[in-house]
């Protein structure tokens, strides 16, 4: 299970490089990760936004609550824009997936054109 959760993660990461963004993998410190994070083309060391997934710190969560508020609380509480991906989701429709996450960046005040490597 830990293998699918790293090619899920692995996939998307290869797919917003695809789109021009610069992803990088497990921004942060214990549990209080995100999986992937979109950074600044403008200024090193700062991300935009960070990504979710439902892989490894989601399923090694002890309970729901864990899962779906305490690390998601903790991560807004230190400045992180969030967006939720689901592997399930991802399988079906990535075009649909990217489309959604892009006008969620949109939703942060955030052009995700100016985000592309130039």
């Amino acid at each position: 299970a830990a293998k699918l959760r790293q090619k899920f993660e692995e996939s998307v990461q290869l797919a917003l490089e695809g789109r021009g963004y610069t992803v990088v993998r497990r921004v942060g410190a214990s549990s209080f990760r995100v999986d992937l994070a979109i950074a600044d083309p403008m200024v090193k060391n700062k991300y935009v936004i960070g990504i979710m997934c439902d892989g490894e710190p989601y399923a090694q969560a002890r309970n729901a609550r864990d899962r779906e508020r305490l690390r998601s609380d903790v991560l807004t509480n230190l400045g992180w824009k969030l967006v939720r991906l689901w592997s399930e989701e991802w399988v079906r429709d990535r075009d649909h997936v990217m489309q959604k996450l892009e006008a969620e960046m949109k939703v942060f005040g955030l052009d995700p054109e100016s985000l592309k490597r130039k």
